[in-house]
């Protein structure tokens, strides 16, 4: 498994394990391959009167990889995605991803 797969992977777990109703939660981390510092990671959870708001950021610099990704997301209150954009720059390439469910169609 790669360095980056494995901060953002990491960083993903960590934000399962928070419980359901959780106050307002935030962490920061350095990432390390072989023991040496590569980048960082953080996150932010917070629950809100229409259900939660999540924010993770993840920084790695290493020879041949520079990547930097954070993500947003909005929850209903049942733990449902109400909204997420992702951004990353990849070795100085730019993504933008906006996502949000799509209504169930009725038969």
């Amino acid at each position: 498994m790669h360095v980056r797969n494995f901060a953002f992977l990491s960083l993903t777990g960590l934000l399962a394990l928070l419980p359901a109703a959780a106050p307002a939660q935030s962490g920061s981390f350095a990432v390390t391959q072989h023991g040496h510092p590569v980048g960082t990671a953080s996150y932010q959870f917070t629950g809100t009167s229409q259900g939660y708001d999540s924010t993770s950021v993840v920084r790695i610099a290493m020879q041949g990889l520079d990547y930097s990704i954070s993500k947003t997301e909005e929850l209903s209150p049942a733990n449902r995605l109400r909204h997420v954009q992702l951004s990353a720059v990849l070795n100085g390439k730019a993504v933008n991803i906006v996502g949000v469910p799509i209504p169930p169609r009725s038969c």
